[in-house]
């Protein structure tokens, strides 16, 4: 993984915090919780950024993480009640994650783009 993801990848310590200790694995395949409980797996995290590269310049990841938890893909802590129905919306069709990237991207249009947000690629060959 370039120095480029890996930064683009960190999850600020406030934010991470507000969100019960979310971590990276030590094997780097897993967002956990600070108790061990998984959050997201770094593939379903892949398949929601290409959405979001596909329409857009990529948000800061912890605006990405906090889009995920909106749709209901990971454990949602504290949903504000105008996101209910969008999670459960989601819930109910289970589309592809890249799907919910795209129209995480379209929502959300007028949020910056992060500094220096990475580029999102497919799996090597």
């Amino acid at each position: 993984m370039s120095l480029r993801a890996v930064r683009y990848l960190h999850i600020p310590r406030d934010y991470a915090d507000a969100l019960g200790g979310l971590r990276w694995s030590a094997a780097g395949d897993v967002l956990e919780t600070g108790v061990g409980a998984t959050f997201v797996f770094a593939p379903q995290v892949a398949d929601f950024l290409d959405g979001l590269a596909a329409a857009r310049p990529l948000p800061h990841f912890a605006h990405v993480l906090h889009l995920m938890s909106l749709f209901g893909v990971c454990p949602v802590v504290g949903v504000a009640a105008e996101a209910e129905q969008l999670a459960l919306a989601y819930a109910l069709e289970k589309p592809a994650l890249r799907n919910a990237g795209a129209l995480a991207a379209e929502l959300c249009s007028s949020v910056p783009a992060a500094a220096a947000a990475a580029v999102v690629r497919g799996p090597a060959a």
